[in-house]
Parts: C-alpha cells; structure tokens; sequence
C-alpha cells in the first residue's frame, strides 16, 4: 500500500479507536457511536494498544456489547482482571522486600495510575517502577536479587518527567497507600498529574491509555488539589503537561477544569492530535531496532530501510527530545535532529549500536 494510503488508513482507524474510548476512565461511560464493522477493524489494534478491557467496559452497556468483537474484547477484560491481581501481588512482595531492607521507594506510573479506574484490571500495567534515593540503589538491586523479586521492577533515581522538582519535594509531598498489607508511599496528585502529561508526549503518545490516565486524573482530582505547584517549574514542560490536557480533551472528551479553558479548549497546532490518531491506528510490533551495522552494510537493502523506520521519531517525541514548543511549525528538522543524535549515540554506546533511537515507555 502507498505511503500516503497507509497514513490515510491509519488515520481512519485511530478515530474510531478514539471513538471506543471516549470517556472510557469514568464509571459510567458513554455508549460509543461505532458499527460493528468499525468495531471489528479496530478491535485487534485496542488489543494491542492495551485498551482491550477499557472499550469493554465502554461497550458492555452498548448495542453492541453482544458482538463478536465485543465479546473478544470481553475476554480480554477478564483476563486483565486476572492479570490486574497478580500484578498486585507482585508488587505488595516487592515493596515487603525493600522495606526490610530498610529502603523506602516512591511508587509511580502504572499501579498509580490503575487506582484512577473503576477497576484496577482496566488499566494494564508490566512494570512497578519506584523511585530510590541514590545511596539505595546498589542496596535495593541487591535485595530483589536475592528475594527473586525484581521481574517487573523498574527502579529509577529520578523521573525525566520531573526533573525540575527535587527528590525531597518528591518525598514531602507523597502519600500513603496500602497495596494488600503493606504501605507504601505514592507521588502526590500534583507531581502524578505533571508526570502522566510529560510521558505521553515523551513516548510519542502511542498508548491510548495513557491519554486516559490524564482524563482519569483530571476528572478525579482531590479536594485540595494544589494547581499552582503542579503548573510550577520549567515552562517548556508545563506548556507540554498543558498540551497533553488540551489532546485529551480534544480526542478523549476528558473534563477539564473551567479554568484550564473548557469553555474555550486551548488551540494545538493541527499536526499534533493528527500524529496522535495515526499513532493508534498503526499495528504496534515495537520490534527493537536491530543493529546499525545493519543499515551501514547495505544501506540501500530492504533490512536497512526497516531498522532506519524503527528508529525515526514522529513529531511529538523529536519535539520533546530536543526541547522544543508543540506549535506550528514543522516537525521534520527537529526529527532528523533527533535521529542523528540518537544514532550517532546508540553507535557510541555499543559496539553493535543496538540501542533503540527513541524507548516506547512503559505501561
């Protein structure tokens, strides 16, 4: 198919995907206006995106909740139920086994983020990433090798999503959760809310999950909730954390406060929720890049032409990886930017040059 067909088509299907999930965080979503043949074309990329039980749980009170696909869809909501419980097991372990070793993580993203749903199974997670302090990293490391409790454990020294705020700010502002039977302390909705805008745009926002956390989040934020320290800090970053609302609003139909402008939704460049809808309707492998010498040997083979389309950032990750403004002006020198740089790194680090240009995030 040509260049311009595939974009055009997935374009098409990245609609319809937003259409599924329109408001899907809530507990009570509305019913998606999809046929039954849009439903079928999407279906399997929902699944692949790691929104299968989220458009369940929007169709299971719809018209359409008795249809193939809807029921496909309803398989993978139980098993991501199951899932949601083991994962949770996995984690209260985890942070049993820091603790008695006499650390004390910060627990962020995916877990965080599940505890925004109806359900914890509709939102999918691989990884329990905690943040440490420095000094407890080697100890930590240690501690979940020989408990054999470190599979899905990412552990971080900071988050690149919060760089302008400091670790013991971090801490100072974190709450208290229980996972099972144990506590453990949380990033607080401020610095979540600063986290989840900045992750999406960092990884290209190919995950419509994680444009619903932001809809989840801003729809259920907490009494209190103090906007002016989450607007605080570099003002690139708080105009990204601000472009992530305005999508999610835009795409998702999210509410966001009156005074973030819901009576008058702040203007994104067009290119921005165009890339977004097309990333959603392309079949995600997220097959690593494989060796530069690859595309060095034969530069014109077949094989080099796919590690290069491997590594070639779209628009929203080059804008963030080179700090630059989601406006209107076009994408493609800060993308070739990007993947020089990230090229002539990855060849640097390794001498096989296999390090991916631009990582997909985690769940």
């Amino acid at each position: 198919m040509p260049f311009v067909a595939q974009r055009s088509a997935a374009l098409c299907r990245g609609r319809v995907v937003a259409a599924v999930l329109r408001g899907s965080w809530r507990a009570t979503p509305p019913s998606p206006t999809v046929t039954t043949a849009e439903l079928s074309l999407v279906a399997p990329l929902l699944h692949q995106l790691g929104s299968g039980a989220l458009a369940w749980w929007a169709l299971r009170n719809s018209a359409l909740r008795d249809s193939a696909p809807a029921q496909k869809l309803r398989q993978i909501y139980r098993f991501d139920a199951l899932r949601a419980a083991m994962r949770q097991a996995d984690l209260e372990r985890t942070i049993a086994v820091l603790q008695a070793a006499g650390i004390k993580p910060l627990l962020a993203k995916g877990w965080l983020a599940s505890g925004l749903y109806p359900e914890p199974g509709l939102r999918p997670y691989e990884d329990i990433d905690l943040l440490v302090k420095a000094e407890d990293l080697s100890p930590a490391l240690k501690a979940l090798e020989c408990e054999d409790a470190g599979r899905f454990v990412d552990l971080h020294l900071h988050f690149f999503e919060l760089k302008d705020r400091h670790l013991d700010e971090l801490h100072r502002r974190s709450l208290l959760m229980t996972v099972g039977q144990v506590d453990v302390a949380v990033l607080g909705p401020e610095d979540h809310l600063r986290l989840l805008g900045q992750h999406l745009l960092r990884h290209g926002a190919w995950r419509p999950a994680w444009l619903c956390d932001i809809g989840a989040a801003l729809e259920s934020l907490p009494p209190g909730f103090d906007w002016d320290y989450c607007l605080w800090g570099d003002e690139r970053r708080t105009h990204w954390m601000m472009c992530a609302f305005a999508l999610a609003q835009l795409l998702l139909a999210a509410r966001l406060p009156h005074w973030l402008g819901a009576d008058e939704p702040m203007a994104l460049p067009s290119w921005l929720p165009l890339t977004v809808l097309r990333e959603w309707g392309k079949a995600h492998a997220h097959r690593p890049p494989g060796p530069l010498r690859n595309v060095w040997r034969k530069p014109f083979s077949k094989l080099a032409f796919e590690e290069l389309r491997c590594r070639w950032p779209n628009g929203i990750v080059a804008t963030v990886f080179t700090g630059a403004a989601f406006d209107a002006k076009p994408r493609l020198p800060l993308q070739v930017t990007n993947y020089l740089i990230s090229a002539a790194r990855a060849a640097a680090s390794s001498e096989h040059g296999d390090v991916p240009l631009a990582a997909k995030g985690g769940l």
